[in-house]
């Protein structure tokens, strides 16, 4: 509850938002990748529905957040390849 309200904050502070589209379309791929196994994962966390489409806004909201405040840069990027290759 304290991480959503620090991230809520944050966005106020940046002008990011998440539309419900965005939610729908990431709970969309979600369930799409679990195969059927959505209610089971939801049965088994203890959550319902409504709860974990708000920490989907939430994570959402944090990667955009993340990505408006630190771009990832092409060095980034050229960082990250070398450290793969070792």
């Amino acid at each position: 509850m304290i991480n959503q309200t620090i991230v809520r904050q944050d966005a106020r502070k940046n002008g990011v938002t998440v539309t419900d589209d965005e939610v729908n379309k990431r709970m969309d791929k979600i369930k799409q990748e679990l195969r059927g196994l959505y209610d089971d994962v939801l049965r088994q966390s203890g959550m319902t529905d409504p709860q974990y489409r708000e920490q989907v806004r939430y994570t959402i909201m944090a990667e955009k957040i993340v990505q408006k405040t630190r771009p990832i840069k092409d060095d980034d990027l050229n960082m990250m390849s070398v450290r793969v290759v070792l």
